[in-house]
């Protein structure tokens, strides 16, 4: 295919293609693989590899080219090989030349010269020197780990496709980066490389790409607020959060996986940090698992608490269960409902059972200080009978919603922008 003007330049530049606009041809004497045929004559790049590489760079003004070909030909690290191999090169020509040796084509005996001489030789030779590892070809690369390309896809340690990838994400999102840059320098925050030579290493782009996509997952995160609503009367409400943010918005601060400070700190920090465990992702994940959330009302028995050294009242206001499929296989009564406290001890049997007894609760008053649970909350055992055959419809209308519901509807990455 023919080649534009900033595509025939990074070509010329990087020894990919000769002065005469030729395609520079090399032969290759080392097997790609152990066992098998040297590669032998041919480009030192592929066609298929050096369209590949130029159709990386989607920009109008192709400004990553130079940027994509840099990186592919080994980048910073194998320049500084490269530097390194010419410094031992220099030795070991000033060393031969001072002690004597043998011309490994001729076969002729050298004597040795002063050093003073040999280092005028090698100040005379040195260009040649530099012009042959300038861009090596994958011999060379192989042998010396210096700057150069290999011939065919995916490169050098797959350098070639770890290139493409990260330049083509990270130009996909690069309107993104620069908006997120934006809000950035009017908040005072980090903003992110935006330039190619701001960016040492196909590594570093990958993590500016990633570190884009979640600022923006986690924009979205904070908003995506969805849920089904499962039963609702005038005494209860059951509804199931579909996303983390749904959860955190109608669930009880306690439960790990509603926790406010536990989004944040999943949407602040780093993926795969145990720091930042994703207790909602863990715990809807779990094939068919799926949380509803009971939330009363009406007026529900309370009881006394001590946590991290205070007292605190609870009640049955807030409750949550994580469904399984074998949980709704069974009696609603035996599933296991998690309290105020975090606890997941108690039974819906148990619950209902507590509702019941409230109107002849006797006010344990003395024995709970310094905080009371206060006088009954049903008037007679049959308003605690309306409030328990409440939660006894909306639990068995979660048995009949959950037997119709596609658990995979519960999105549980946060980060998926979806």
């Amino acid at each position: 295919m023919p080649y534009s003007e900033p595509e025939i330049a990074v070509l010329k530049k990087y020894r990919i293609m000769n002065p005469d606009g030729s395609l520079r041809t090399v032969d290759l004497r080392q097997p790609t693989q152990a066992g098998g045929q040297p590669p032998g004559p041919g480009p030192l790049v592929s066609p298929d590899v050096i369209n590949r590489l130029l159709k990386a760079d989607t920009s109008p003004d192709k400004r990553w080219l130079d940027w994509i070909f840099f990186q592919a030909g080994g980048g910073t690290a194998a320049k500084d090989a490269t530097a390194d191999a010419l410094r031992q090169i220099r030795d070991r020509f000033i060393d031969e030349r001072s002690n004597g040796w043998t011309h490994p084509q001729t076969g002729q005996y050298q004597p040795p010269v002063p050093r003073e001489q040999a280092e005028a030789r090698w100040v005379a030779a040195e260009p040649r020197f530099r012009e042959v590892l300038a861009v090596c070809d994958q011999d060379a690369v192989k042998r010396l780990r210096t700057f150069g390309y290999f011939r065919d896809w995916p490169g050098n340690a797959n350098k070639y496709s770890n290139v493409v990838d990260s330049i083509t994400k990270y130009l996909k999102l690069y309107k993104k980066l620069l908006q997120m840059n934006k809000e950035m320098s009017r908040e005072g925050g980090e903003q992110l490389p935006d330039k190619p030579e701001d960016i040492p290493t196909w590594e570093r782009m990958a993590e500016i790409a990633k570190k884009v996509e979640r600022y923006f997952a986690s924009k979205k995160a904070r908003t995506d607020i969805r849920q089904e609503t499962i039963y609702d009367d005038d005494i209860i409400t059951a509804n199931a959060p579909l996303t983390y943010a749904a959860a955190v918005r109608f669930g009880y601060d306690l439960w790990p996986f509603s926790s406010r400070q536990g989004f944040e700190r999943v949407l602040a920090g780093e993926p795969g940090d145990w720091r930042s465990r994703d207790e909602w992702k863990a715990a809807v994940q779990q094939r068919g698992t799926v949380i509803v959330f009971l939330t009363f009302k009406y007026p529900v028995p309370a009881w006394v608490t001590r946590r991290e050294g205070n007292w605190e009242l609870k009640s049955l206001e807030d409750m949550a269960i994580q469904l399984t499929k074998e949980m709704a296989r069974g009696n609603t009564d035996d599933w296991t409902i998690l309290d105020q406290e975090n606890r997941s001890t108690l039974t819906v049997a148990q619950v209902k059972a507590m509702i019941l007894a409230e109107p002849t609760r006797v006010d344990p008053q003395d024995e709970e200080t310094p905080i009371t649970r206060g006088g009954n909350v049903y008037a007679d055992e049959a308003e605690a009978q309306r409030v328990a055959d409440s939660l006894d419809r909306a639990v068995k209308a979660v048995k009949k919603w959950y037997a119709k519901f596609d658990p995979a509807k519960v999105k549980a990455d946060v980060f998926t922008l979806d």
